[in-house]
């Protein structure tokens, strides 16, 4: 099974309207609210009876953390070879969200769990282009969002998902959730 490691964020439809009239350029995947999350580790294949020790590991990377507040706004891209290809809105935790990324990162290393090892960007993929030259015309989209913070949640906890690639795209289930406490 496919699997990562991620914050999931609440519903907020307002992050994905200003995409509903690029839906046809460029093949644009615009994500549901519901499946819009901050991932922390993407782990890609790995045999279900190494779930345990994945939990283990983001568990271990969790201990101490409490519930932090993550803010939410100003949209960006990644680029394609002519426009945006992924869009995304970031993701500000006062630092929360990267340390909890390197230490799961050091985690799973230490259980022998393979994972994807790019730098971590706190973001929140909105939208791909499936051209991989990207859009041009998403560019002033972008740019007119840009600078607008959209909200601030509480992260309370982690969630391993299992991610399913299917014809109409990727379905996310939570697998596991580890809880943020602070200790006492």
């Amino acid at each position: 099974m496919r699997a990562f490691v991620a914050v999931k964020v609440p519903d907020r439809p307002l992050l994905i309207w200003p995409f509903k009239g690029l839906s046809a350029d460029g093949g644009m995947k615009i994500y549901g609210t519901g499946d819009l999350h901050i991932t922390l580790s993407f782990i890609g294949e790995i045999e279900r009876g190494r779930l345990s020790d994945v939990t283990e590991a983001v568990a271990r990377a969790a201990r101490g953390t409490g519930p932090f507040e993550i803010k939410v706004g100003g949209l960006g891209s990644f680029q394609g070879r002519r426009g945006p290809r992924t869009v995304w809105v970031g993701a500000e935790s006062g630092g929360n969200l990267e340390k909890l990324a390197e230490r799961i990162s050091e985690e799973l290393d230490g259980k022998g769990i393979g994972h994807d090892r790019k730098k971590f960007i706190p973001h929140i993929t909105l939208a791909r282009f499936r051209n991989e030259r990207g859009a041009p015309s998403a560019s002033s989209l972008i740019e007119r969002y840009e600078g607008d913070d959209s909200f601030t949640f509480t992260c309370r906890k982690i969630t391993i998902f299992s991610s399913e690639l299917g014809p109409s795209g990727a379905v996310h289930t939570p697998l596991s959730e580890i809880p943020l406490r602070s200790v006492a």
